[in-house]
């Protein structure tokens, strides 16, 4: 009899097939699940099936290969870590739609490559630029007085800190204190710089450690700190991220510092002010009104990604103008 029959609604079928409600209503209109009282369902105040009409091993898709979090979790890092490998072009990926939302896939034979040449070639090591327990920072100065002589940090790992001195030597920074190098300016964590957005700049990594490059990094730990900063060293550049700061500089004085600033930009502005640099994102506010379910989505999946939502929307939008560039 009809009435054995057991009834779901539009959110039973949501869960029974692991997708969202808005899913379901596409299933209704792309027919591939049909209500009972499709035609007379606006009395009922909403749609019901019968639970033996839902074919789930027809509904339910199938992952089309590795989404970002399971790469992650096999990589060992974020999954905005795979996020920018996909976006540079290292790892190989699919846009896909999948239980309503859009995501990227990544196939089986394509993790296996990408793991295989992993180890060869990290190239973003974010875990190993600062050292809160020391206080130290990748490509941090150091100074002999006596020697008149510099060193800078090389690199920072759990294995310790390696610091590289101005005539090529490699030592451990115990034996580089004392040898009487001592840090050239204190680094001050500081507080995270609730600021939107960011400046990202580029640089061919220097093979002198009296670079200019080097000095504008000294200038942006002794500015901004380094909760403020994101460095990603690379084997021939290095890229910086910098929340919104002011660089209190002379202008006469650090004009080499500032013209490479304004030539290794890619995202953000720099401007010179009375009292320095200013450093700042390119950022415009943009007013937009979701659905109360929608926005749940984005926070989701921001959250997924962990990144903020207004990161996520920025990275949406700038796909989609992106693919109409391309057309």
């Amino acid at each position: 009899m009809e009435s054995d029959k057991k009834r779901l609604t539009t959110g039973d079928v949501a869960k029974l097939l692991e997708v969202t409600e808005h899913t379901v209503y596409n299933y209704i209109k792309q027919n591939k699940i049909v209500p009972f009282n499709k035609d007379t369902w606006h009395w009922d105040g909403q749609y019901f099936f019968y639970e033996e009409d839902i074919n789930v091993d027809t509904l339910v898709e199938k992952k089309p290969g590795k989404t970002t979090g399971e790469v992650a979790k096999e990589l060992g890092v974020s999954q905005t870590t795979v996020l920018k490998y996909i976006n540079s072009g290292e790892l190989e990926a699919t846009l896909q739609s999948y239980k309503g939302r859009d995501m990227y896939f990544i196939a089986d034979d394509e993790v296996k490559r990408f793991i295989e040449n992993y180890s060869k070639q990290k190239k973003y090591e974010k875990k190993s630029f600062y050292s809160k327990e020391t206080g130290y920072c990748l490509f941090q100065l150091f100074f002999n007085s006596k020697l008149n002589k510099v060193a800078r940090i090389k690199e920072i790992s759990n294995e310790g800190i390696i610091a590289l001195t101005e005539d090529g030597r490699t030592v451990e920074i115990n034996e580089l204190k004392s040898e009487g190098f001592n840090p050239a300016y204190i680094i001050e964590e500081g507080k995270y710089n609730t600021k939107k957005g960011h400046a990202k700049f580029r640089f061919t990594k220097p093979r002198q450690i009296k670079s200019t490059t080097y000095k504008i990094i000294d200038l942006f730990y002794q500015s901004a700190g380094p909760l403020n900063i994101r460095l990603f060293e690379e084997e021939d550049m290095i890229e910086i991220e910098i929340k919104p700061t002011l660089i209190e500089i002379d202008r006469q004085e650090f004009m080499d510092e500032i013209n490479m600033l304004q030539q290794s930009l890619i995202e953000g502005n720099v401007s010179i002010r009375h009292n320095g640099v200013l450093i700042d994102s390119d950022l415009e506010v943009l007013q937009l009104y979701l659905p109360s379910d929608l926005k749940a989505e984005i926070k989701k999946r921001a959250e997924r990604q962990n990144i903020t939502m207004d990161e996520l929307m920025l990275e949406v939008v700038r796909k989609e103008f992106q693919r109409d560039y391309e057309k």
